[in-house]
């Protein structure tokens, strides 16, 4: 993710990241952050094929996912 902030701290435009995402970017003087007055959350669905079984990696991730329910 950090790839994704290069092009924003030359001025070439701007993006949404997780706040983690902008911490961790070694150029913090080079970028700017907007903090919203109250926060945004979008729900996450989760979708598969009909009549197909998840892959079990699939499923324990689907698993952590939904034990993060707000």
């Amino acid at each position: 993710m950090g790839l994704i902030l290069l092009p924003v701290s030359r001025g070439l435009g701007f993006t949404v990241l997780p706040a983690n995402a902008v911490a961790a970017f070694a150029q913090q003087d080079s970028i700017k952050v907007h903090h919203l007055p109250a926060p945004v959350s979008e729900t996450l669905y989760l979708s598969s094929l009909a009549g197909r079984e998840l892959p079990q990696r699939a499923i324990n991730v689907a698993n952590i996912v939904k034990g993060h329910q707000q």
